[in-house]
């Protein structure tokens, strides 16, 4: 894009290159399915499981600091659920873990 080489694009070199590149209109398009997902993938484990809530965040809580993490939770989905490591993105994580932090504290 920096056809200068200066660090900086002015708006015109921005556009020419968005002209050029082919965008794929799928990766554009924003939804919650994975989430929505791994929330009922949770659910039905908890209900499969036969434990109460407060013993599945006891499950999640790796470091039982009485907090679960970002990394208790991607190690959570891997273990507990057998989520594959490589589709636990980080932006998914990220909203993951803010659909989960029911009073917007940044902890769960």
């Amino acid at each position: 894009m920096d056809k200068s080489s200066i660090g900086l694009i002015n708006y015109e070199q921005f556009l020419d290159v968005l002209r050029l590149q082919q965008i794929d209109k799928q990766a554009l398009e924003d939804n919650f399915d994975w989430e929505s997902g791994v929330i009922i993938q949770i659910k039905n484990w908890i209900v499969k499981q036969r434990i109460t809530v407060e013993e599945a965040f006891k499950c999640f809580d790796r470091d039982f600091d009485g907090f679960i993490s970002k990394d208790d939770l991607r190690h959570s989905l891997s273990e507990i659920l057998e989520i594959n490591p490589a589709l636990v993105q980080p932006t998914k994580l990220d909203r993951l873990y803010k659909l989960l932090d029911f009073f917007k504290t940044g902890l769960i």
